[in-house]
This record gives structure tokens, sequence and C-alpha cells, in this order.
């Protein structure tokens, strides 16, 4: 009966256990050569981004530049780790290409016209907000040429009217 209590004792889990197959697999999926593979394949994804203008599809590829940007900084950095310089250069040339595409947003100088301005004014009121007079004087005091205010209510319709000087 007091045989039934003691622990059993610990089995060891040798290398014989685990299928070969299973070992390769692994080895295959976090191996050097599996991290380059990934770093020209999201270097692919950000040169797709380029003819965005073709299709909408590609436009899609766009819109990751800097998720492109941080993995293949963290492939380069695990390669670098790892001392595998050919794996390396491969990550660390994948990874200019969003980082050229970043910088081109900011180093562009933004345009500035000479021509007529159109301000647009946009304020969540919230239907619980019951604070119309600071509403009104901000939107006042910002003088907006449109606004845009969501969640209006009646009583928010009916504070704000004395702004109205078109209606649609």
């Amino acid at each position: 009966m007091l045989e039934l209590w003691q622990a059993s004792p610990r089995r060891q889990v040798s290398d014989n256990a685990i299928p070969k197959t299973a070992k390769r697999f692994w080895r295959f999926l976090i191996s050097p050569a599996a991290l380059a593979r990934l770093a020209i394949l999201a270097a692919c994804g950000s040169i797709l981004g380029f003819f965005g203008k073709l299709h909408w599809f590609l436009d899609l590829f766009n819109h990751l530049q800097a998720q492109y940007f941080v993995a293949l900084l963290i492939i380069t950095v695990v390669l670098a780790v790892w001392r595998k310089p050919v794996e390396a250069a491969v990550a660390i040339g994948a990874l200019m290409i969003p980082t050229a595409r970043l910088a081109e947003l900011y180093t562009t100088p933004i345009a500035k016209s000479d021509g007529p301005t159109l301000r647009v004014a946009s304020f969540n009121v919230l239907g619980s907000n019951d604070r119309y007079d600071e509403t009104i004087d901000w939107i006042l005091q910002t003088d907006p040429d449109f606004i845009y205010l969501p969640e209006c209510d009646a009583k928010w319709q009916q504070a704000l009217k004395p702004l109205a000087v078109c209606r649609t």
C-alpha cells in the first residue's frame, strides 16, 4: 500500500526518443539558411510595394514597410549573433529596401501651397458630453471652414444652432 504513494522515478528522454524527421524539421525551420530565406521573402514583399500603382493587391505591400524593417532588423541581429556572415550580409542587403522606403517618408519635404487653404475640424462631441459652451468657443477660436462633429444628438444640434451658417 505504501508503494502506491511513492513517486515513480522520472523517465529520462533521450535523443533517440525524438524522431529524426522532427529534428530535421526544427533544424530546417530555425536555421541560418531559413532566416536568410525569410529575409529574402520580406525583401520581396517590400519590393512588391513598388508596383502598387499597377494593382490594388500589390499596393497592400506598401503598408507593411515598418514591419518588414523590424523583422529584417531582428533577423540581421540574430544572424550576426550566430556569427553567420554570409546570411547576415543577405539580411543586411534585404534590410536596405524597407530602410530606403521608410527614409523617403521622413526626408521628403512637404510641399507648401501659396493658394487658398481649407481648414477642417473634427471634434467628437460624445452624446453624454454637456459642455456646449466650451465646444462652441473652441469652434469659434479655431475658425474652421468645415466642421465634422460625430455623435451629435438632438441636444447638441440645438446647442450648435448659433453656429449654423448653411444647412444641407
